[in-house]
């Protein structure tokens, strides 16, 4: 076990070319602790300023977002020369090992799909509005929406990772013209030709997530879709590889995957409603429990115990973010959140605050009535 400043470093949970990720413990006053997930650099990149400015402009995107589909960072700064980010742990997998499962299912149920679709859009949603503490708008494009970035956890919430190529209009130098980041199988055509782009390129690889989770496969190889940035070709309908596709359902995913942009939804919200209205008509969300019941089998497979009733992090996280969210997060337009419900159309909404008064006033009345007729009753003579 590695100290490193006030967290303990419990096993490495992966390495990429750049970083390590760790699970951490984070030791607070009094003896209490917490799980948390540690990047951190390897050791050649900590002189590299193009990297740690990567690592830095990652923290100080990312820090804005709170909400309950994004992981959320917690911390970062630099300990003994080594530069870092402290985010929440996500107990759980990602959605490429849900796809893949050992037990050769490579389709996820529609409404399942659907469901972890509209929560990334809704993550995005807020992403793409979210402004500073002073009002601007921050522009942040994710830009490697992949099922690699997609954490499910226990608890069955999907959150949105990894915004080391994010990028935002109000910081300048993060990334040159020209520059190609991301995973090219998942990548918008204007994005892969390095040229200007917008939000929708999210909405591309949304759309080429979904296609995965519905079929099993990509749309698109790596060099399908290098040639598809320089042409203006669809992949064949998901329905091509699982014949019980509906049509409408179809028709979503190729207009999302469209390689003109401006044919795509409008923006993350449209697109989320898209979705939901999709999932309504195609029999309601998941059951409950679906999700959480993918991720344990998921993780029995690969022989990761699943948490037992006293390790509620992801709860724990989830409650504090959203409690956080409510009281100081950075807000996102009111046009976008106008577009898309704060609940499922199909919850049924509360009264309005003046039918409840109403209704009280009218119980209200309605007791004493009674009691006051119970009491001439009763009264003798």
């Amino acid at each position: 076990m590695e100290s490193f400043g006030r967290y303990r470093l419990l096993r490495k949970l992966g390495q990429g070319g750049m970083a390590e990720v760790f699970l951490a413990e984070l030791v607070l006053e009094g003896g209490a602790s917490k799980l948390v997930a540690i990047k951190r650099l390897l050791p050649p990149y900590n002189q590299r300023e193009d990297v740690v400015a990567r690592l830095v402009a990652e923290a100080r995107l990312t820090v804005w977002l709170i909400h309950p589909n994004i992981v959320q960072v917690l911390d970062f700064g630099r300990i003994d020369g080594s530069h870092y980010i402290a985010m929440e742990y996500v107990d759980g997998c990602d959605l490429r090992a849900l796809i893949r499962r050992r037990d050769g299912s490579l389709q996820l149920p529609f409404e399942v799909a659907l469901e972890i679709a509209y929560r990334i859009l809704d993550a995005l949603r807020y992403a793409h509005a979210c402004t500073d503490a002073e009002g601007r708008q921050l522009g942040i494009i994710h830009r490697d929406v992949s099922p690699h970035n997609v954490l499910i956890g226990t608890d069955g919430q999907p959150r949105l990772a990894d915004f080391g190529i994010a990028r935002a209009t109000h910081l300048a130098g993060q990334t040159q013209p020209g520059t190609l980041l991301g995973k090219v199988s998942y990548m918008a055509p204007e994005q892969a030709r390095g040229g200007s782009y917008d939000a929708r390129v999210d909405l591309f690889a949304t759309g080429a997530t979904l296609y995965e989770m519905l079929t099993g496969t990509r749309p698109f190889s790596a060099r399908a879709a290098q040639l598809a940035a320089g042409m203006a070709i669809l992949p064949p309908p998901p329905s091509t590889h699982r014949p019980s596709i509906p049509a409408e359902l179809d028709a979503l995913v190729l207009r999302a995957l469209s390689p003109d942009p401006e044919r795509r939804p409008p923006s993350a919200a449209a697109m989320a409603a898209e979705v939901l209205d999709c999932m309504a008509r195609l029999g309601g969300p998941p059951r409950p429990h679906h999700l959480e019941t993918l991720v344990a089998t998921v993780r029995a497979e690969a022989g990761t115990p699943v948490a037992g009733a006293d390790s509620l992090i992801g709860v724990e996280v989830t409650a504090v973010r959203q409690a956080l969210a409510s009281a100081r997060a950075p807000t996102a337009a009111p046009a976008e959140l106008a577009e898309l419900p704060a609940t499922r159309p199909w919850t049924a909404p509360r009264p309005p605050g003046r039918l409840r008064l109403a209704a009280l006033a009218l119980a209200g009345v309605a007791l004493f009535a009674a009691g006051w007729l119970g009491g001439r009753l009763s009264a003798p003579g």
